[in-house]
């Protein structure tokens, strides 16, 4: 199984994010739909793939669960007084884009975190 198929730390931090404490039983059962509509017609090698894509899931959710929740490296205030934002919806698309990328190990202090928003904010203007 090579990287290119594998969900993204970001894709794994959202699913469990969004589906909350039903992550892992749906992971689980996604598995058990697989074996009762292939029942004695299963491929095997589609099976091994399926149920790696679950186990990478769960020990990727695992080593993100050892870290977060980290303590916020930026607030609000910090992109209205460091940015001149004003309050507003795009602070806290932000803010959940920072918290991704520290979720996922991208970013881990807070000078990163305001680096991350000055370029996010150059590119959108442009």
């Amino acid at each position: 199984m090579s990287q290119e198929t594998l969900p993204t730390g970001r894709a794994i931090y959202r699913y469990f994010r969004d589906v909350g404490d039903a992550g892992i039983a749906t992971l689980y059962m996604s598995l058990a739909d697989h074996l009762a509509t292939r029942g004695p017609d299963l491929i095997l090698p589609n099976w091994k793939y399926h149920a790696g894509i679950v186990t990478y899931v769960l020990k990727e959710h695992s080593q993100q669960k050892k870290v977060a929740p980290p303590a916020k490296l930026v607030d609000g205030n910090d992109l209205i007084n460091v940015f001149g934002m004003k309050p507003g919806a795009k602070i806290g698309e932000l803010l959940e884009e920072i918290r991704e990328a520290q979720a996922t190990g991208e970013l881990t202090t807070r000078e990163e975190a305001l680096s991350y928003v000055k370029s996010y904010l150059s590119e959108e203007r442009k």
